[in-house]
């Protein structure tokens, strides 16, 4: 059940400034889901872009590619050498997918999701 959030921070308003392909939501999806070991059909990705003009770092953040930022929620967070391997592979599939330097991708778990959301009315356990 993984539901994984990019967020890329464009360099243009259009969401087709070149950081977003045609078909790259389904790929990210597949490659994300392969990454945290979800079956098929099973990891939803949602794909934003944040236009520069309304992302902003304090003092000014480093020259280069804009950021993104992921975000996982999932039935269970992964623990200790697991997280960090998730983590690794998710950012290198990011970053590999959209061009972007690896050092540019942030990965963000959630808290764990049973107990606390539901899909159609059914709290996930």
């Amino acid at each position: 059940m993984p539901i994984v959030d990019v967020e890329i921070v464009t360099d243009g308003v259009d969401v087709d400034d070149g950081d977003v392909s045609a078909g790259l939501a389904q790929t990210l999806a597949d490659d994300i889901g392969e990454c945290l070991g979800a079956a098929v059909g099973t990891t939803w990705v949602r794909l934003r872009t944040l236009p520069r003009e309304r992302y902003a770092e304090s003092g000014g953040g480093p020259s280069g590619p804009p950021p993104i930022f992921v975000t996982v929620l999932s039935r269970r967070r992964p623990e200790g050498a697991r997280m960090s391997a998730i983590v690794a592979e998710v950012t290198a599939v990011v970053a590999g997918r959209t061009g972007r330097p690896s050092d540019r991708v942030h990965v963000v778990f959630d808290a764990d999701a049973a107990g606390r959301v539901a899909f159609g009315g059914r709290i996930v356990d």
